[in-house]
């Protein structure tokens, strides 16, 4: 990763949770956001509409026509995307990064952001096959949670449900990295795969996924490995 990833994702993890995560929420009450290409954005949504960050800008879609300008300020951001302040308050109580300055500078570096989509789009390419697997019953669909600033889906039966997920790094681990997490740890099955130090379930972190010759493969494989010991304690 680059070095300027952790200010690109902490701005960008900004600028979804109080401008675009915002645009879907005032239409109908949704936050939940997804990969888009380039970068993250809402679904469409209302009469044809979409807010994303590709790249270091944003795009306001509406029908046929796509407006586009630099990530500078929460507060330019907003303005430009619902023509008001940043939507501070529906994030209280949410673990979220503050606001900060509405009018500061977002430091959005090209570099980063190009990565995070990369990182956006590996982790949707691969969720989603997983989810289509007949082996994950009951599966939800893929969100990319503002709050978090991951992608993830949940899926198994109730004794057995777990979250299968990709985030971009967080205030505890720098890098990304996949995770798995059992909804109720206390009865998962014992296995040398539940090996995160900072929650109960697997982890998979970027640099031991980055050399490998078959990413895809080694992040359905750990996702797989799981999954199954989940499903079928003992095997």
């Amino acid at each position: 990763p680059p070095a300027t990833l952790p200010d690109t994702r902490l701005a960008l993890h900004r600028l979804a949770v109080y401008v675009v995560s915002p645009a879907r929420r005032r239409a109908n009450g949704k936050i939940a956001l997804r990969f888009t290409f380039g970068g993250i954005g809402t679904p469409f949504f209302g009469a044809d509409e979409q807010v994303r960050i590709a790249g270091t800008h944003l795009v306001r879609q509406r029908g046929g026509t796509a407006r586009a300008e630099p990530v500078t300020t929460l507060a330019r951001a907003a303005a430009f995307v619902f023509d008001g302040p940043p939507d501070v308050a529906w994030a209280e109580g949410f673990d979220v990064p503050p606001a900060g300055g509405l009018d500061d500078e977002l430091r959005v570096h090209a570099e980063a952001a190009a990565f995070l989509g990369d990182w956006y789009g590996f982790a949707y390419s691969v969720l989603e096959e997983l989810r289509a697997e007949p082996e994950s019953p009951g599966a939800s669909r893929v969100q990319l949670w503002p709050e978090h600033f991951d992608a993830a889906f949940d899926c198994l039966p109730d004794h057995q449900r777990a979250t299968f997920g990709a985030s971009p790094g967080d205030a505890t681990i720098d890098e990304p990295y996949l995770y798995v997490i059992p909804a109720n740890f206390s009865k998962a099955p014992a296995s040398h795969l539940w090996n995160a130090e900072t929650f109960h379930g697997a982890i998979l972190p970027f640099s031991q996924l980055v050399d490998m010759p078959e990413q895809r493969v080694e992040a359905l494989t750990f996702f797989r490995r799981c999954r199954d010991t989940l499903r079928h304690p003992g095997s």
